[in-house]
């Protein structure tokens, strides 16, 4: 579709692009933050408390930044939600932001706090171990989605 407004689309697209960036970029480096303290045990909290800063300052707002940005993007761009790369873009950013904001984010809240309270270089408890699997299979998950986006986004298939 021809767009009213090519500048508005541009300004936009590299608003939403810079958006996804910021807010996204940051958290494929989690993993390397946790294995590191993992194998420097009196870093652990550390290691949360960066890593649920980074998310819930930078990743959550930038997400949700992103997202508004793409809707403004779709609406200035006249596209269609009859195409089938948006519509599938679209569920998958809510189901992924609703996912980080009902569970990732209050299951890396409950991290921090028991590592806290937790006694540095002991055997971590059987309530961390299982979060800590919880929270790297859910930042798995949303890892898998940032990607399947973005694919979405650069080739558009069906467009």
């Amino acid at each position: 579709m021809i767009a009213t407004n090519i500048g508005l689309v541009h300004l936009l697209l590299f608003l939403h692009i810079m958006a996804a960036i910021v807010a996204f970029g940051p958290t494929f480096i989690f993993p390397v933050i946790m294995g590191m303290a993992r194998k420097d045990p009196q870093h652990l909290v550390f290691g949360a408390k960066v890593i649920h800063t980074i998310s819930t300052k930078v990743t959550k707002l930038g997400a949700i930044a992103a997202g508004i940005l793409g809707v403004l993007l779709i609406l200035a761009d006249g596209r269609s939600l009859s195409e089938s790369w948006l519509l599938i873009s679209l569920l998958i950013y809510t189901i992924a932001i609703v996912f980080s904001i009902l569970a990732q984010g209050p299951n890396s809240a409950k991290m921090v706090q028991l590592l806290s309270a937790s006694t540095p270089g002991e055997p971590p408890t059987a309530e961390i171990s299982d979060l800590g699997k919880r929270l790297q299979m859910g930042g798995s998950m949303l890892g898998v989605a940032i990607i399947s986006l973005v694919l979405l986004m650069v080739f558009k298939p069906g467009a």
